[in-house]
């Protein structure tokens, strides 16, 4: 199986695109060590205030991915405001 979670995020008192990459840089690079899950800016990459964020968890086991997904969330809104998150399983 293979979830892919998809999040639209607002970064708020964010002033200007260098900020912005430097927080989005810092917490994908965070994602991607302590979980195994791909990562990255989709969307949004020249708009200072906003973003797009894709991450794909490969498992056999439906709830190590909703789990895992779930955590990568936790440390996604500790940086900036989670605006619509959704999260697809392909069998």
């Amino acid at each position: 199986m293979t979830g892919i979670g998809t999040w639209d995020l607002r970064f708020l008192g964010v002033n200007s695109l260098k900020e912005k990459r430097k927080i989005m840089r810092s917490f994908l690079d965070r994602i991607r060590c302590r979980y195994n899950v791909s990562i990255a800016e989709v969307g949004a990459q020249d708009t200072w205030q906003s973003g797009v964020v894709v991450a794909a968890h490969v498992s056999n086991d439906r709830r190590h991915i909703e789990r895992t997904i779930q955590q990568v969330t936790s440390i996604i809104e500790r940086e900036c405001e989670i605006i619509n998150f959704d999260l697809e399983i392909i069998p």
